[in-house]
């Protein structure tokens, strides 16, 4: 049994810090293709960085199957990231790896849900925005090994965070959509620019505009500029497109993988999940 997490996790990476160099302005097409044809060195954002923290959860998870309280554990962890200049000396995993510790403008409803979690008390918002969307690709894994439980763990980080009213409904479609790709039963969406959903701040608009560059897109290079230049959230409608594109299978080029500063923590870490979930099997 193969999967393909752990390209689709590469995909994601390299789209969001590519994506991260045009976000909170309006980029044309010609700048991103212009971008992409550079070789200097980008780095990942929130987005990867807690999809990764995400992952490592459910790495630790494995033998126990306590995977909803080892994800929110990470978060918290992945807070500390955020807060602190560097790893304390009892740091583990991610949570002691220097190249986690960057702030790279960070959804601050995940901030403020996580200070106030952290502080042992309830969360309260209304919040429907796309953090609780860019970091579910890690559950995509569960979805190869226990759909139920996927899509439990799934809905209960989500909210953790985010109390929106649409934040189940688009956790369930991501979910459903990320299932029919590893299952080849996708329905690809009519081609449309991708600002026919929005901008991207929010989960629903995020997850439709990431789910139309999938569709349309001819290449890797394509979904990028699809999912990047556009007036809105650029480097997470990119994390969530790039995520699809590694689900299918799609060719993602070894130049912009080397690009990415993170790059070897990525691996490192869905080498991990390989271990716990498929080499020891």
């Amino acid at each position: 049994m193969t999967t393909r997490l752990p390209h689709a996790f590469r995909a994601m990476a390299v789209a969001d810090a590519i994506g991260n160099d045009f976000e909170f302005w309006s980029p044309k097409p010609k700048d991103v293709l212009d971008f992409i044809k550079k070789d200097s060195q980008v780095v990942i954002t929130d987005d990867t960085q807690m999809a990764l923290f995400g992952l490592e959860g459910i790495n630790n998870a494995a033998d126990t199957g306590h995977y909803i309280d080892e994800v929110q554990r990470q978060y918290l962890n992945w807070l500390d990231t955020q807060n602190l200049k560097r790893p304390s000396r009892s740091a583990k995993g991610l949570h002691a790896e220097p190249m986690m510790y960057s702030v790279q403008a960070p959804g601050l409803t995940c901030l403020n849900s996580l200070a106030t979690r952290k502080k042992g008390l309830p969360v309260e918002n209304d919040s429907n925005g796309c953090g609780a969307l860019m970091r579910l690709l890690p559950f995509v894994g569960l979805l190869e090994t226990n759909r139920h439980t996927a899509h439990s763990v799934a809905a209960y980080t989500s909210q953790y965070t985010h109390r929106g009213s649409e934040i189940d409904e688009v956790t369930s479609s991501y979910m459903g959509l990320a299932q029919d790709i590893l299952d080849g039963t996708a329905v690809k969406l009519k081609k449309a620019p991708v600002t026919r959903w929005g901008q991207g701040w929010t989960a629903a608009s995020c997850f439709m505009m990431a789910y139309q560059a999938w569709s349309n897109a001819a290449s890797f290079e394509d979904l990028l500029v699809q999912s990047i230049a556009h007036p809105g959230d650029s480097d997470s409608v990119a994390a969530v497109a790039g995520g699809l594109w590694g689900l299918a299978g799609g060719e993602v080029p070894d130049r912009l993988v080397a690009r990415v500063k993170e790059m070897p923590v990525v691996d490192r870490v869905t080498k991990q999940y390989l271990e716990k979930f498929y080499e020891q099997r």
